[in-house]
């Protein structure tokens, strides 16, 4: 049930951000990747936890898919927390360095 309810978040985070307005900045972009990014790794979850099948290449894959959706979402978070710093410590550089 938690996992749904991310999921559905997930979802609600990308429609919100994909809108006219914030379509243009580069904060919207990485948000929607990790909306993205976690979307799969919850679907991954659920099918892993679901056991649809036994075989160990699926079972192989699955995790692998899993790892490299965790892997993209959490360099996707370091590149947001970059951004910010930019956009904190230099404020008018960062119109510049971060679109």
């Amino acid at each position: 049930m938690e996992e749904i309810n991310r999921f559905i978040k997930s979802f609600n985070a990308k429609i919100f951000f994909l809108r006219r307005s914030l379509k243009k900045t580069s904060s919207c972009v990485f948000i929607t990747y990790l909306a993205i990014f976690d979307i799969s790794v919850l679907l991954s979850h659920g099918i892993n936890l679901a056991r649809f099948s036994e075989t160990a290449v699926f079972e192989c894959s699955l995790y692998f898919f899993t790892d490299l959706s965790t892997f993209c979402a959490n360099w996707v978070l370091v590149i947001i927390t970059i951004e910010r710093c930019v956009v904190v410590y230099s404020p008018f550089y960062a119109k510049r360095l971060c679109t």
